[in-house]
């Protein structure tokens, strides 16, 4: 069975009567308690990341973090970074999906969440908001205009009346 925690890539395990006690570090050949039922590997880790004077871990770029994706039962991990454009896009879907007063923007209890979920987020006024709901339906009437000139289609109303006798 593979070790669950990444960190082992960087750990020779060392037995002793076929119980894990030691770990030695592949970079600096430091040795570690590594019984991981008393120990963890937490202790591994932040030898990794704080102590070793060989390893160095890779860098990540600022404003980018790790994105763990979790659909269909696959899981993975992925870059993720903030743009404001793109979350003020899907603002501005929601509230036209939703039905949302424009006005829904400047609520003290969505300010309040929106610092929660995503602090970076500057939230634009119920102004800016109206006019990237024009900019939306633009695009989707161009969009449906091109769809119906592609297919050309025939269409036809018809009515059912219906009277109480």
């Amino acid at each position: 069975m593979d070790p669950r925690s990444t960190v082992w890539q960087h750990f020779e395990k060392n037995f002793k009567n076929g119980l894990l006690v030691k770990a030695k570090c592949l970079h600096c050949k430091q040795n570690y308690a590594a019984n991981t039922s008393r120990n963890g590997t937490s202790g591994l880790k932040q030898h990794l990341t704080n102590r070793c004077k060989v390893y160095k871990p890779p860098p990540v770029a600022p404003g980018i973090q790790k994105l763990l994706n979790i659909q269909s039962n696959s899981y993975s991990i992925e870059t993720w970074k903030f743009e404001q454009e793109v979350c003020r896009r899907a603002l501005v879907e929601m509230i036209i999906l939703d039905e949302l007063p424009f006005s829904f923007v400047e609520k003290e209890g969505f300010k309040k969440f929106m610092s929660k979920v995503q602090p970076l987020f500057r939230i634009p006024s119920r102004r800016t908001i109206t006019r990237d709901s024009y900019e939306v339906y633009g695009e989707l009437r161009m969009n449906l205009k091109m769809s119906f000139r592609e297919i050309q289609p025939r269409i036809c109303l018809t009515t059912d009346t219906w009277t109480l006798v």
